[in-house]
């Protein structure tokens, strides 16, 4: 599953992503890839476990997972200044002996609100 820290993010500010990725199954997967790639508007800023980059996309290789097993990543973006309206982050899972599979997750980037005509005087 994949899911993203904020709703909605100034542009110019900052996002979190969590992937969970788990092996629901009864034995173990071997050769996970999970990848992440960033939309327009997007700029991944950090991975942990640290990730390659590979094709545009942030990429984690886990050997084996247990079975009933979950692996925790992370991802921190800055949302570009430019970007507005909603931003889908993609990402992925492939294992040599399991399903593929996918999830999103899906913020609005939003401008500030300009300040209001006026302020102090005296």
């Amino acid at each position: 599953t994949k899911k993203a820290n904020k709703t909605k993010v100034l542009a110019g500010g900052r996002i979190g992503y969590r992937i969970k990725v788990t092996n629901p199954s009864v034995a173990s997967v071997r050769n996970v890839k999970v990848c992440d790639r960033p939309p327009a508007g997007l700029l991944m800023t950090r991975t942990s476990p640290k990730a390659t980059l590979q094709s545009g996309a942030w990429c984690w290789r886990i050997k084996r997972m247990a079975p009933h097993s979950s692996t925790l990543l992370r991802v921190w973006a800055k949302v570009l200044p430019g970007a507005s309206g909603k931003i889908t982050n993609h990402a992925w899972v492939t294992g040599q002996n399991g399903p593929a599979r996918q999830d999103t997750a899906a913020s609005r980037a939003v401008h500030p609100r300009p300040a209001k005509a006026g302020g102090v005087t005296g």
